[in-house]
C-alpha cells in the first residue's frame, strides 16, 4: 500500500482508496481530525471524502455528477471503506457502471457486472482480475508486462496455459495462454488505457481483455460467449486438457451452451 499522508499520531492516508486517488491539495490536519478528498481518474471530480477524527471516520461517497451517494462511519478508514465496500453492487453503482462504459469505448475490451461480491479489500474497495488470452509469451508480450509492472499499473496474478474451445459446425482446440493480472478498481480505467495503447489486445471477439472481479477466477475456471458471427460458440478454458479431464471439461462446456446467456 502506498501512503500519501502520515498524521502526526500515525494514521495514514492511503494514495489509492475506493474508486478513487488522493487530491494532496485536500489534505487537512486539524485538531485531530484529518481530512482528504479521493478524486476519480474518469471523471476528475470527488468520489470519497474523508473525515477522520480521533474517534470515527466518515466517508461521503459521490456520483460524478456530484450528487451523494451514501455515507458511512466506523472507528477508523479501514473498517469505515470495508464496510462501505459490501453495499457496492458492480452492475448497479453508478461509478461502477461509469467505469465500465469509459473502458469498453477504449477497444476490444468486455467489462463483466457480477453485482455484489463477497471480498472486499483495503484500500482498494474491490480488486479487478484483467484476463488477456495471449498465443505465446513472446518478446512482444514480455516486454508489455514489464512495462505495465514497472509503472505499478497491475500485478501479475497468473500465467495460465490454457486453451481456446470453438463450437460452431464441429469442435475445434487451440492452446493458448491467459494471463491473469490484478488491478485496484480506483485504476481500472488507467489500466485499461494502457493495455489498449499498448497493442497488446487482438482485433477479434476471442481476443478481447476481460475485465472481471477477482474473486471471480475462484470459481470460473471456464468462461462461454458467442463467435463474433453469432454462428456458434466459444470458451477460454483455465486449465490444460488431459486424458483425465477431456470428457468431464467437454461436457461442462456442452452443458454450459444448454443453460447460460453469453457475450
Amino acid at each position: 500500500m502506498q501512503i500519501a499522508y502520515t498524521s502526526q499520531d500515525g494514521r495514514k492516508l492511503p494514495h489509492s482508496m475506493g474508486y478513487g486517488l488522493i487530491d494532496p491539495l485536500s489534505i487537512i490536519e486539524n485538531d485531530g481530525t484529518l481530512e482528504a478528498n479521493y478524486i476519480s481518474e474518469i471523471s476528475n471530480s470527488v468520489v470519497h471524502k474523508v473525515t477522520w477524527s480521533l474517534k470515527s471516520c466518515k466517508i461521503e461517497t459521490f456520483n460524478s455528477n456530484g450528487t451523494r451517494g451514501r455515507i458511512t462511519v466506523n472507528r477508523d478508514l479501514e473498517k469505515a471503506l470495508l464496510y462501505d465496500a459490501m453495499s457496492w453492487d458492480l452492475g448497479k453503482d453508478p461509478l461502477y457502471r461509469e467505469a465500465s462504459d469509459s473502458v469498453t469505448g477504449l477497444g476490444n475490451i468486455l467489462v463483466m457486472h457480477p453485482g455484489k461480491t463477497e471480498l472486499n479489500y483495503y484500500p482498494a474497495g474491490k480488486l479487478m482480475m484483467f484476463i488477456l488470452p495471449v498465443k505465446k509469451l513472446d518478446e512482444a508480450y514480455l516486454s508489455f508486462k514489464q512495462d505495465l509492472l514497472d509503472n505499478k499499473l497491475a500485478g501479475l496474478f497468473m500465467e495460465q496455459k490454457g486453451h481456446y474451445l470453438e463450437f460452431t459446425k464441429e469442435l475445434t482446440i487451440q492452446n493458448l495462454y491467459l494471463v491473469s493480472f490484478i488491478v485496484p478498481i480506483a485504476q481500472m480505467h488507467a489500466a485499461a488505457k494502457y493495455f489498449a495503447a499498448a497493442g497488446i489486445i487482438g482485433p477479434d471477439k476471442p481476443d478481447r481483455l476481460i475485465i472481471d472481479e477477482a474473486n471471480s477466477m475462484r470459481t470460473k475456471h471456464m468462461r462461454v460467449f458467442t463467435t463474433h458471427k453469432s454462428d456458434g460458440y466459444y470458451a477460454l478454458l483455465f486449465q490444460e486438457l488431459t486424458k483425465q479431464n477431456y470428457n468431464a471439461v467437454i461436457e461442462s462446456f456442452i452443458i454450459s451452451l444448454r443453460s447460460s446467456k453469453f457475450q
